[in-house]
């Protein structure tokens, strides 16, 4: 139960920060803006099952944690720069 409230609180202090910044930043307070932000700031967690995220997209992440370590593949720059090369 413990490990839950952790992953529960990392998510959600991951979403107040990345919409805080990018609200400072950007200067936008969109629904979209920050939406995108709030959903960035959950995919490094991708590759572990545990994570709110790693849950809603089980099969990937389960492929993810079993295939790199934590805190690898999804948390590095090149991954920043895919996602960035895609929907931009």
């Amino acid at each position: 139960m413990v490990e839950d409230n952790n992953n529960i609180m990392m998510a959600v202090t991951h979403a107040i920060i990345s919409s805080s910044v990018t609200s400072l930043v950007l200067g936008k307070t969109d629904f979209l803006t920050l939406g995108l932000a709030i959903v960035g700031s959950q995919l490094p967690d991708l590759d572990s099952s545990k994570s709110i995220i790693g849950q809603i997209f089980f099969p990937v992440s389960r492929y993810l944690e079993n295939h790199f370590p934590h805190r690898s593949i999804t948390h590095s720059l090149l991954v920043v720069k895919c996602l960035n090369d895609t929907y931009v």
